[in-house]
């Protein structure tokens, strides 16, 4: 139990939090954070967050140790949640949101110091006023998301399809199938499919068994775009609550001209619809960059996606990005790297980096 100079406290605790299930982001779900653990060979550390005898929240972080990515505490690798949940009815408590930033920051300065980490990192929106929470934290807007509302009906949010994505979709319709796989794991066709996109970005991949998880927990889904009977993409989505998320998505370069991936996210979107759910995430991307301009396409609305950061020392590091000159080298390795090469050290990469 570690004491602050406030009322709250943080108390360490494995058992899953006090929260509804429904309510929470996928990223506070213990199945998802199970996956990643068993998957990634990390460990979430979970507090319950308390005032008095009063469970009102709960926070969770990883410890990533890395020569070239740094030592850091975050909130939550591989996602963009922050990892702090307050329950109904203490989350409406302004006093509690004014006092929650500075005890959070020495808390985690006390954990940053014990566990020898650089700094601490917290992405996503985080329930205070960034006005108060910017006296401890940095606030940085290194990507951006689109969030596309679905409370209107399908023929509603299709009508807002930009650019020249109704024109595309009308011609995959006519040519590409869509197949819901119901498989409890990643099928090796589909993994090596996602591999050799990653290599195309120079990105270290995710490990087969993250994904085959989240299948086997029926946290994703599995939709894969067929021509002529032949695989030629596929989208995976999240669905938690009332919304439905974009994981991952590949397709094979000589099916391009088919669109099958503009037929899987329509697809997508109108199955959300027809479930009742509420919203549909893109997921992070850098601000104008190309996939940016496409996701821009489907309608969404842009919201920043923030994320806080407090060095012990002070200097507050760069947020590791791609685009920073360390990584040329990571990048270009992973473009020339054989696809079972890449399989086998690449989810050991991604582990240091936490994306």
């Amino acid at each position: 139990m570690t004491r602050l100079g406030s009322a709250l406290e943080f108390v360490r605790s494995d058992r899953p939090g006090p929260g509804g299930s429904g309510a929470r982001p996928y990223c506070s779900l213990p199945s998802w954070q199970a996956v990643c653990e068993s998957s990634l060979g990390i460990g979430f550390s979970r507090y319950r967050i308390r005032r008095g005898q009063e469970d009102i929240g709960e926070f969770s972080c990883v410890a990533l140790r890395s020569r070239l990515f740094g030592r850091r505490l975050i909130s939550v690798p591989f996602s963009d949640g922050n990892g702090l949940t307050l329950l109904p009815g203490p989350d409406k408590d302004q006093g509690l949101r004014m006092e929650l930033p500075e005890s959070l920051a020495f808390f985690l300065d006390r954990e940053a110091a014990a566990q020898g980490l650089d700094y601490v990192e917290l992405r996503g929106h985080v329930p205070w006023d960034s006005a108060i929470g910017e006296a401890f934290f940095t606030r940085r807007l290194p990507y951006v998301t689109f969030i596309l509302d679905l409370s209107r009906g399908y023929a509603a949010v299709r009508q807002d399809y930009a650019g020249n994505l109704i024109k595309n979709l009308h011609k995959a319709d006519k040519c590409v199938d869509i197949v819901e796989q119901g498989t409890p794991a990643m099928p090796d066709e589909l993994y090596r499919l996602y591999l050799a996109q990653m290599r195309k970005f120079g990105s270290p991949p995710l490990p087969i068994g993250y994904f085959s998880g989240l299948l086997a927990c029926a946290l994703a889904r599995l939709y894969v775009a067929k021509v002529q009977g032949r695989t030629a993409a596929f989208l995976m989505v999240l669905v938690s609550g009332q919304r439905m998320s974009a994981e991952i998505n590949a397709s094979f370069a000589e099916f391009d001209p088919y669109f099958p991936k503009v037929r899987l996210f329509d697809h997508a979107l109108r199955r959300a619809c027809q479930e009742g759910l509420e919203e549909f995430d893109f997921m992070r991307t850098r601000k104008d960059s190309g996939v940016y301009w496409h996701k821009k396409k489907w309608g969404g609305v842009e919201h920043p996606i923030p994320y806080y950061l407090r060095a012990c020392g002070g200097r507050v590091p760069e947020i590791a990005d791609p685009e920073q000159g360390r990584y040329l080298l990571p990048r270009l390795c992973f473009k020339c790297m054989p696809l079972s090469l890449s399989a086998y050290v690449g989810p050991r990469i991604r582990s240091w980096i936490g994306k």
